[in-house]
């Protein structure tokens, strides 16, 4: 993207917000419940990084 320019750097953001967009829903959805399942104590490991994604920049 920094190279990019106008149109080219449009669709690389937009690719960059689809892929960030799948990312996160698989993690929500498979990653996060499968590690509370496999242990317990993970918890609140998947609490927290949670909680650093829900932080605003």
């Amino acid at each position: 993207m920094e190279t990019a320019e106008d149109d080219q750097r449009r669709k690389a953001f937009r690719s960059l917000v689809r892929l960030l967009a799948v990312h996160e829903t698989a993690e929500e959805e498979v990653v996060h419940p499968e590690i509370r399942d496999l242990e317990p104590a993970a918890r609140p490991v998947v609490e927290a990084r949670l909680g650093e994604e829900r932080v605003d920049a």
